[in-house]
């Protein structure tokens, strides 16, 4: 049974079906104990994040919601378990996150979530199969080749609201993370991503030039969210993050 996919996974690893042609590397080094996981899961829960006040207000009109880049899978299972009535799916290109994905949703008990490890540029659901699309930190660190075709994969799967999270050139904003991780847990994501950004080429990935890039390739308006780090809004008086667009998002819906 491929359930709600329009076409059979190449793979089944550790029990998550796997649409990729090739397997990456996991260079996170995430813990396997699920303890980390699940504290992250209750912070989440007892918060309403940006995407609860922008995207699922209106839940009634949400059938199925997608993540896109999701990780170790605390975020979506936390809005899984506030609204039920939604079944929400999520992947990530990296096979073990995937795999600490399944095990939380299955010790927390959920229902209404599914994880399968797969790529931006081949979402494997039917036309218009999605009411909304959530991105946190992926679209901005995307080669231009790839941002054109995750697009089309969106263009072509969602019919409802696209929203994404960007940390543009935030090398201050990441330094501090990354000694977080060494103080309290080394963890090599943070490492990583301290080349990541310093990579990113900021002419082509402010908060403006992305927004202007998705309204000249699918047509749509899209709106910039300026206060907006990470799952949180910021106090509308933090002008300055106008200025530095290295924290911040974008959304827009894909119905014409």
């Amino acid at each position: 049974m491929n359930g709600p996919f329009t076409e059979k996974p190449s793979q089944i690893y550790e029990g998550v079906p796997c649409y990729l042609d090739r397997f990456h590397g996991d260079p996170y080094n995430d813990p396997k104990d699920l303890g980390i996981y699940l504290k992250r899961f209750e912070w989440h829960s007892t918060r309403t994040s940006i995407y609860d006040s922008l995207l699922l207000k209106k839940k009634e009109t949400l059938l199925n919601l997608l993540s896109v880049g999701e990780g170790t899978g605390e975020f979506i299972a936390s809005l899984a378990a506030k609204y039920p009535s939604i079944q929400f799916f999520a992947f990530d290109l990296v096979p073990g996150r995937a795999v600490i994905a399944r095990r939380l949703i299955k010790h927390i008990g959920l229902k209404n979530v599914s994880f399968y490890i797969g790529s931006v540029e081949r979402i494997p659901f039917p036309e218009n199969f999605f009411s909304g699309v959530i991105e946190r930190g992926v679209f901005h660190i995307l080669p231009t080749e790839l941002k054109l075709k995750h697009l089309a994969e969106i263009e072509k799967v969602c019919h409802g609201r696209v929203m994404m999270s960007h940390m543009c050139d935030a090398r201050k904003y990441v330094s501090v993370r990354w000694l977080q991780s060494k103080l309290h847990r080394n963890r090599k994501i943070w490492d990583d991503a301290i080349v990541t950004y310093r990579i990113i080429d900021k002419r082509l990935n402010t908060l403006t030039k992305m927004a202007e890039l998705v309204n000249r390739v699918t047509g749509h308006k899209v709106e910039i969210l300026y206060h907006f780090r990470g799952d949180r809004e910021l106090p509308y008086s933090a002008k300055c993050f106008r200025i530095l667009q290295y924290l911040g998002g974008i959304t827009y819906t894909t119905e014409h």
